[in-house]
């Protein structure tokens, strides 16, 4: 297999944003006002024409949260018919999005972080929103020093093995959230919704204590191929995760 050097890889990363940019225009016929909201808007739309997998480094959150979040989503469908534009069964944070990953590279590299890194705890900070043609709804994750040094070792380990990687997820651009809703929400709805979430401050402090390795080729399933353990390396392989479950 040929190995991509890093300049490959910067134009391959700037000619995907730029296809992706296309996609976003041509589909829905609208000027892009936020560049950041639209990179990621148009992802999802690039990957859902061109049958692509998304590949995931993310965090499953522990109990209650990950119940409560699983929770919100449901209210939001059942109630306000408030969609993903993924479905998203496993409730988490993302620390990198790419088209795909060298797990032959990747898992032992991940192995030995997760064994060099004790589990930590990270706090929220209520409720936020992405801005853009559409609003995305999200629990704000504190930025804390532990956590972004984190987020820069895990970015610099992967970049090399990672294929086509969404930018917003680089050190200079991330913002660590758990996301309640992508799609379909009007300055409205959004009044309705914060009404109706009102009651909960969304002000957390839960223990982070695994790193997957996810995708989602299709709508009705997330895959977890790798689970690692902080403090103890890759503990499991092969979980699939099924819509609804």
């Amino acid at each position: 297999m040929k190995r991509v050097h890093s300049l490959e890889r910067c134009d391959l990363v700037f000619d995907s944003a730029s296809i992706i940019y296309k996609v976003y225009l041509n589909v829905l016929k609208k000027p892009c006002k936020n560049i950041l909201y639209c990179w990621h808007n148009a992802q999802a739309l690039w990957y859902i024409f061109v049958k692509m997998a998304i590949h995931g480094l993310i965090s499953q959150l522990p109990p209650p949260y990950y119940e409560a979040v699983k929770k919100i989503w449901s209210d939001l469908d059942c109630r306000f018919g408030i969609k993903f534009v993924w479905h998203n069964p496993i409730p988490h944070f993302s620390w990198q999005i790419a088209e795909n990953h060298d797990n032959n590279a990747i898992v032992p590299l991940l192995d030995s972080f997760s064994k060099e890194h004790k589990p930590f705890y990270i706090e929220t900070q209520g409720l936020a929103r992405f801005d853009g043609e559409e609003t995305v709804l999200f629990i704000k994750i504190v930025p804390e020093k532990q956590v972004v040094e984190m987020h820069k070792k895990l970015w610099e380990l992967l970049l090399a093995h990672s294929q086509t990687v969404s930018m917003l997820y680089s050190p200079k651009t991330w913002i660590p959230h758990i996301t309640l809703a992508s799609q379909g929400l009007t300055e409205a709805t959004m009044r309705e919704i914060k009404q109706f979430l009102a009651p909960e401050p969304f002000l957390w402090r839960m223990r982070v204590d695994n790193i997957l390795l996810a995708s989602q080729s299709s709508e009705d399933s997330f895959d977890v191929s790798h689970r690692f353990q902080l403090g103890e390396g890759l503990i499991a392989l092969d979980i699939p995760f099924k819509k609804g479950a």
